[in-house]
């Protein structure tokens, strides 16, 4: 039972960082449609989106690196990545709310692949999920 949660632990790191480091990259090309998006919502203004919008991606990129290492993961790692999810999905309830659950993109993975919110939810509540099972297996 320890080699198959040691294997699953590894499998799910892994498909972490595989969507934190899509997710970051994606939002790159283009960056202006990530910024206009922080607008649009009322996230930011034009003065300070720039910051923002690079502090959310290098945000995505180095948490996504750092899953897949073994250092600070149970102390620092997995919360981290908790409270960005957690930060992302109350984003999301929010704008489901105001706007329905099925309009717009989220803009999850950029311009990529559009994403409603309804659909960025579920994929934002069971990557907590798989979270919340590797900070219980993780050495």
């Amino acid at each position: 039972m320890k080699r198959f949660n040691k294997f699953t632990s590894r499998v799910i790191r892994f498909f972490i960082f595989l969507l934190f480091i899509f997710s970051g990259i994606s939002k790159l090309f283009p960056i202006w449609a990530f910024e206009k998006q922080l607008v649009d919502l009322g996230i930011s203004s034009w003065c300070n989106v720039h910051y923002l919008s690079r502090l959310i991606i290098g945000l995505e990129l180095a948490l996504g690196i750092a899953i897949i290492q073994s250092h600070f993961i149970k102390r620092i790692v997995i919360p981290a990545t908790l409270f960005l999810l957690t930060v992302f999905s109350i984003h999301l309830i929010i704008e489901m709310y105001q706007h329905g659950p099925l309009n717009g993109n989220c803009g999850c993975f950029g311009q990529w692949i559009p994403m409603t919110p309804l659909a960025a939810f579920i994929k934002n509540v069971i990557t907590i999920g798989l979270v919340v099972y590797l900070y219980n297996f993780v050495s």
